[in-house]
């Protein structure tokens, strides 16, 4: 019987890992990463057993060499915190053949991920002796693309419109010329109302999308909270 085993992690900056490093490691290969200018060697690695990127149409032709993939997941992202990738490690049954173990994760990466827009690195190892633990190791990006095969956003947008001393959290459409956007997303919007962060550090990160005039108005805006452990509960 097929022992059940998951993991599913997030590759981050802010953790002090990359995610060329991440696509070294699946593929037992020796990639170099252009944002930091490291190089990562995984070419001793035993027991791949099969390797594949998956793109989706509008992905740009070049990226199925996941070198180019992942470098081009580095540059998107500027902050030092950045999420890179979302990593997931799976057993496999051991009752299946290779073939069967690669046709059931095409199968799933294609329906469940590449449908939505993402990338996906996938590799199958299978330490030494072979046959006894097979599992396999999924990487996919954390920005889907669109038609037009450019990034998307990595969550749902939030958004404050400030007029007149008073602060809506939804897109102002219908807004008049003095009124102003900000827009970041739901995990920087909560980061900044808890006290986690202020809104000049996630102006400098890249966080928020803003004019710069506005920022000394948000940090009168947004009181100082001391985060407490148990809101993020």
């Amino acid at each position: 019987m097929a022992i059940y085993h998951l993991e599913a992690k997030i590759v981050s900056r802010g953790a002090g890992r990359s995610a060329v490093a991440a696509a070294a490691y699946l593929s037992c290969s020796r990639m170099h990463n252009e944002y930091d200018g490291v190089q990562h060697d995984y070419t001793r690695k035993q027991g791949l057993g099969w390797r594949q990127v998956f793109l989706p149409a509008t992905a740009p032709a070049e990226w199925q060499d996941r070198e180019n993939l992942w470098n081009a997941v580095e540059e998107a992202e500027t902050a030092k915190d950045s999420r890179l990738a979302r990593e997931f490690v799976a057993a496999l049954p051991i009752e299946l053949s290779r073939e069967e173990q690669i046709q059931l994760l095409q199968d799933f990466i294609k329906e469940q991920f590449v449908a939505d827009g993402m990338c996906a690195d996938a590799a199958i190892h299978d330490p030494y002796p072979p046959g006894h633990n097979p599992h396999a190791h999924i990487l996919l990006t954390v920005r889907p693309l669109d038609e037009k095969g450019k990034w998307q956003y990595k969550t749902e947008k939030e958004y404050l419109c400030v007029k007149d001393g008073e602060v809506t959290c939804e897109p102002c459409t219908d807004c008049e010329e003095d009124a102003a956007m900000v827009e970041m997303d739901i995990q920087t919007l909560t980061a900044m109302l808890m006290g986690y962060k202020r809104p000049s550090y996630l102006y400098e990160n890249e966080r928020i999308q803003v004019d710069y005039h506005l920022i000394p108005y948000l940090e009168r805006l947004i009181p100082i909270e001391k985060p407490y452990f148990s809101d993020y509960f």
